[in-house]
């Protein structure tokens, strides 16, 4: 198998953002050309995909369409399901946020319209969909794709829980959702509709004294006893006698893959990758290497354009290429980092910035209120056109003091739409047009101006982190060590970290890569639209 594997997670895209239009055709979605390029040029021979990515499973059945005419057998499909999603007017039981009561495998809110569920009945019909819409008759791995939804509802980190009682709680998860999900993917193996089985999750990537860490030896267990359950069954409707020398050791149960976010932000499951790779022989999956996730928020590990694409968008455990950009190129003075001055931070001596900040001087000349004709008796008009100048001047202002904290331009995205915009909608209502011109030249420099800050502070802050992989011989991006940039420390990890080292001219795409590509694994998955991004990831992402 292809050590680069094809995260799908955003191949049904257009089918999502345009779901009613019939005339669909393959050149209408952006990443079906990237996937046909990559199977094709036999970059990768491995597809990541999910029930819930795209509309009505869009990714799977986008991936249906493409592998017609192929040989299967050349291709590795996995998939996961997990996300049962709903409309307002389902009547489908789910818990509230209360969490003293023992664990339920009853579905758990995750989000408007979408809940946690892992009964072996949904299971069952999530693989039946699976399959039809993949157009095949089984799977080479089916996924429980982030299960830790239930452990973190009934195991909440505000302190309040003893250490009996996390336990407790912990084999309560072990015992009432990871086994019955394992006992019908044990018989989905039987049947012939998958050929292994296994497990998606950030919380194999927490360190070990974490409350909601994944202990592998736990999920081995849990598929031992499975494997077993399912044998003794079968045996029993068979109606012959149950063996009495036949152990759970002699039965070889079908978990086989686990897929772990792993980047240079999220480093703590190194050892459990290697100990899962190595000591339990798993298949390992990394994922998520260009989409950090801290304290902080999502990052996007993007600085340029690669493929044509200013932006990018990565679900909870995809990834996508992003942007590429001049980074390093003197000759661009247009992307060229001024120097600061004392009182100055550094990204604010960006072109970007200091463009923004001149529409943001315009915008305060403008909605400088006009005094009223009696300054102690204005009329009702007249105050509220000083306090919609008011609003708005304070608007511009708190924007202008947030642009270093945001972790991704989708981050900005998403703080325009669900705060900024509804808040402004009635305040501007009726605006003149030299006003709207203004608000909205401001907003267009701010938006650019985030795009060369975001980068910049991920910098920044990968800077902060230290490297488990760090080679004292050789900053990475500085020196090839002539393996593809597999550092020689691969396997092994340095007793004296020390934090993430990154030039100038390496973009931070380069460097992600280059970084997970260390780690001994089965496959990095990488999200990619475009056949610019599938030939980057390629040179990075190289075979062992």
């Amino acid at each position: 198998m292809s050590r680069l594997a094809f995260g799908a997670a955003r191949l049904g895209e257009r089918r999502m953002l345009t779901p009613e239009t019939p005339s669909t055709t393959v050149e209408d979605i952006p990443s079906i050309p990237a996937l046909q390029h990559a199977l094709a040029q036999g970059i990768t021979n491995v597809i990541d995909t999910s029930t819930v990515y795209g509309k009505q499973g869009a990714s799977e059945i986008e991936i249906g369409k493409v592998m017609q005419g192929m040989d299967r057998n050349k291709v590795v499909l996995i998939s996961k399901c997990g996300y049962q999603l709903h409309d307002d007017s389902d009547d489908t039981e789910a818990h509230t946020a209360e969490t003293d009561v023992l664990l339920s495998s009853k579905p758990i809110p995750v989000g408007d319209n979408v809940s946690s569920y892992f009964s072996s009945s949904f299971i069952r019909d999530e693989l039946t969909r699976s399959l039809e819409r993949l157009q095949v008759d089984s799977l080479d791995g089916y996924l429980l794709h982030n299960p830790e939804h239930y452990l973190e509802h009934y195991l909440p980190l505000n302190g309040t829980l003893d250490m009996d009682t996390i336990q407790q709680r912990r084999d309560q998860f072990m015992k009432q959702i990871v086994l019955p999900s394992f006992i019908t993917l044990e018989k989905e193996v039987q049947q012939g509709r998958i050929l292994s089985y296994g497990v998606s999750s950030k919380c194999f990537n927490h360190g070990q004294t974490h409350p909601h860490y994944f202990d592998p030896d736990g999920f081995f267990s849990a598929a031992s006893q499975a494997v077993a359950i399912v044998h003794e069954n079968n045996h029993s409707n068979r109606g012959g006698e149950q063996s009495s020398t036949l152990s759970t050791k002699t039965l070889q149960h079908n978990f086989d893959i686990v897929q772990v976010p792993m980047n240079p932000f999220e480093v703590h499951g190194i050892r459990t990758v290697n100990e899962l790779q190595h000591k339990h022989e798993m298949h390992v999956m990394l994922n998520r290497p260009l989409s950090p996730v801290d304290r902080l928020g999502v990052w996007r590990l993007v600085d340029g354009s690669v493929g044509g694409s200013n932006t990018t968008t990565e679900t909870s455990d995809g990834n996508n290429i992003g942007n590429i950009g001049n980074i390093g190129n003197k000759d661009n003075k247009d992307n060229k980092d001024y120097p600061a001055t004392p009182l100055l931070a550094a990204w604010e001596t960006l072109p970007e910035v200091v463009r923004m900040r001149e529409a943001r001087e315009a915008a305060f000349a403008h909605f400088t209120p006009p005094a009223p004709e009696k300054a102690d008796a204005p009329t009702s008009d007249e105050m509220e056109i000083i306090e919609a100048c008011i609003f708005l001047c304070s608007l511009v202002r708190d924007m202008d003091r947030e642009i270093d904290q945001f972790t991704s331009f989708q981050h900005y995205e998403q703080n325009i739409m669900d705060g900024i915009v509804p808040t402004i909608h009635d305040k501007i209502e009726g605006m003149d047009e030299d006003s709207t011109n203004v608000l909205m030249a401001f907003f267009e420099q701010y938006g650019k101006a985030v795009r060369r800050v975001v980068p910049f502070m991920t910098r920044a802050r990968m800077k902060s982190i230290l490297n488990p992989l760090a080679n004292p011989s050789a900053d990475m991006g500085n020196e090839d060590d002539g393996d593809g940039g597999r550092s020689s420390m691969g396997n092994t990890f340095n007793a004296f970290e020390r934090p993430h080292t990154i030039d100038d001219a390496t973009s931070l795409e380069e460097y992600a890569l280059t970084w997970v590509n260390q780690i001994d694994c089965g496959q990095i998955v990488v999200g990619m639209t475009t056949k610019d991004q599938v030939d980057f990831a390629n040179r990075w992402i190289t075979n062992k």
